[in-house]
């Protein structure tokens, strides 16, 4: 269980708690990769070698019981692992499922990155539907704590997260958002309203059109910005920030539908969780992250110093970064005593911002024994 023990060395640079708690959190990783699926009858089995599945899963059940993540530090985690900017780009937007008559509803502020978005801070919703604004503000501020609005370059959003109450927070606190309106919406010009379908009913289909006045929105000056998708809807976006960036920046928003895929289907499985207790999901929110950026930053290292990605015919890639990743992570820890190096180059790619400075490899001390 060498390698258990150098993964909990290391997160030890980023989470505060004891060691026993660090050990099972890296032990939870670990089975999360090797079985893709958060249901505990999955992971119980290969949680440690050196229990029954039984044992395994009341250990499971214990720390879900007793143990939660401090609010920042996952969104900290994920900051520290990636190059920090000022011009970050920042999604919203919720997942939700059931499980039997039970609502799971998760809103999630998350950093885009090369086709995936990580999340940084989420809210579980003890409700279906939208949040409100007060919800929405309420979170934004957690985040402000740790990201500056000064080193904001976008916020995304879809119809759903508009509000006068919301805009003037956003407009208030200076962050420059990009957020898609619903076409039936009314916008006011020199005491004129009019609905904004109206403004680009005209557009053919690929055609965008960019207003030359702001316009008064949820009681805001807004730009407005409009283009015809080839279903013949219309894509209406306003903003408080520069209106010829707003279809580009937009398209962005595409990547925390990526990350919710990741989460579900395409990686984690999160909707097997038979999890009822918000407090309880919250921390297994915490764990899949910390999965979802080691997988995203292993494949990107593939990417760039091993092979790249093979691009099907069409242009696009062949699978995402993330699941490049991930399937190699599963490789490894499917053979653990047999890829230790392997190991040790993943595990790299969470270390290096911890000291960068730092030349010789920090994590072998139980691993060198078993590579001479």
């Amino acid at each position: 269980m060498e390698h258990i023990i150098e993964i909990q060395n290391l997160l030890t640079n980023y989470f505060l708690c004891s060691a026993h708690r660090l050990n099972f959190i890296a032990s939870f990783i670990s089975a999360l990769i090797q079985v893709k699926t958060v249901n505990w009858s999955d992971i119980a089995p290969v949680l440690s070698p050196f229990a029954t599945k039984e044992s395994n899963y009341r250990r499971i059940q214990r720390f879900f019981e007793f143990f939660s993540f401090e609010e920042s530090a996952v969104a900290r985690f994920v900051l520290e692992q990636f190059p920090e900017k000022d011009d970050y780009i920042i999604c919203l937007d919720r997942t939700n499922w059931k499980f039997a008559a039970f609502n799971i509803n998760i809103l999630v502020f998350a950093l885009a990155y090369q086709g995936l978005a990580f999340p940084l801070l989420w809210n579980l919703l003890p409700k279906q539907g939208n949040s409100n604004q007060d919800e929405r503000i309420s979170l934004m501020k957690k985040l402000l704590f740790r990201i500056p609005a000064s080193k904001i370059k976008a916020l995304l959003a879809d119809r759903e997260f508009i509000g006068k109450d919301w805009f003037e927070f956003l407009v208030g606190q200076k962050i420059p958002f990009h957020i898609r309106i619903r076409q039936n919406m009314l916008a006011e010009l020199n005491d004129k309203s009019v609905n904004v379908f109206l403004l680009f009913a005209n557009l053919a289909v690929g055609e965008s059109r960019t207003l030359h006045n702001r316009y008064l929105i949820c009681g805001q000056m807004l730009w407005i910005t409009g283009m015809r998708l080839e279903n013949g809807e219309l894509l209406i976006i306003v903003t408080n920030a520069n209106p010829k960036e707003s279809l580009y920046l937009y398209a962005q928003r595409w990547e925390i539908e990526m990350l919710f895929k990741a989460l579900k289907t395409a990686g984690f499985n999160l909707e097997d969780t038979h999890i009822k207790d918000l407090d309880k999901i919250d921390t297994l929110m915490s764990l899949l992250t910390i999965a979802l950026v080691w997988a995203h930053k292993v494949g990107e290292r593939l990417q760039n110093e091993v092979k790249p990605i093979r691009k099907k015919k069409h242009g696009y890639r062949a699978q995402s970064v993330f699941r490049y990743g991930l399937d190699y992570l599963i490789g490894i820890f499917s053979f653990i005593h047999l890829k230790l190096e392997q190991f040790i180059w993943c595990l790299e790619v969470l270390w290096c911002l911890v000291d960068p400075k730092r030349k010789s490899k920090p994590f072998l001390s139980h691993i060198d024994c078993c590579l001479i």
